[in-house]
C-alpha cells in the first residue's frame, strides 16, 4: 500500500536549494492526508518540527501538499536531488 505524506517544499541552504520535504506520518489516501492538513494548528506543528529537524540549514517553508514518497522522489530528482529519498 502506498502511503500519502504532508510534503512541504523548502528552501535550504544546501544545493539544490529547493526541495520536497515529507512528514513522517503517512496516511491511507489523499482525501485523510488533506484532510488532516487542513485542520486548526497542523500546519504550525508541522512548521515547528521542521524547522526543528532542519535547523542548521533552513531558510524558509513553502507550499504544503500530500504526495506520495515516489512523486516526491520524481519532483526532487527534477530539482537536481539526484535519483534517491531525500
Amino acid at each position: 500500500m502506498d502511503l500519502w505524506y504532508i510534503t512541504v517544499l523548502v528552501i535550504t541552504t544546501l544545493t539544490p536549494s529547493q526541495g520536497w520535504m515529507q512528514y513522517t506520518q503517512g496516511f491511507k489516501d489523499e482525501v485523510s492526508c488533506i484532510t488532516y492538513l487542513e485542520k486548526p494548528g497542523i500546519k504550525k506543528i508541522i512548521e515547528k518540527d521542521l524547522k526543528h529537524q532542519t535547523s542548521k540549514i533552513l531558510i524558509e517553508l513553502g507550499e504544503y501538499d500530500c504526495m506520495q514518497r515516489s512523486e516526491v522522489i520524481e519532483k526532487n530528482t527534477k530539482l537536481g536531488h539526484g535519483e534517491k529519498e531525500v
